[in-house]
This record gives structure tokens, sequence and C-alpha cells, in this order.
């Protein structure tokens, strides 16, 4: 198991960029907006949670 160190370097930070937005745009609606974890496979270095976040308060709030 990774350590937590090597969890949180994999994570994206920061601002999303518009090709991020699209591809959880289509993602969510794909798989419908309950299945994070499996949302974030498809979204290179971000989390569930940041998803889901990102999707409530600033993509269908």
């Amino acid at each position: 198991m990774k350590s937590r160190e090597q969890k949180v370097g994999l994570r994206s930070r920061g601002s999303w960029s518009p090709q991020e937005d699209e591809t959880l745009l289509k993602l969510g609606e794909g798989h419908g907006p309950s299945n994070w974890c499996l949302i974030s496979a498809g979204i290179t270095g971000r989390s569930g949670k940041s998803c889901r976040l990102r999707w409530c308060n600033q993509l269908r709030p």
C-alpha cells in the first residue's frame, strides 16, 4: 500500500482546465452524478471528492 504522501503526489491541485471540466461533464452525464470514484478514474490526477465538489459547486450547482 502506498503512503499518504505518495497518494497525494499523484493528485492534481489548483485550477481545473477546460478539458477537465468537459471530461467531468461527459462522465457525470454518462455514469450519473453519484459514483464519484468511478468518475474520477476517467480524470487523471483528480480524486472522487474533488470531482464531486467541482460538479456540485461549479458545473451543476
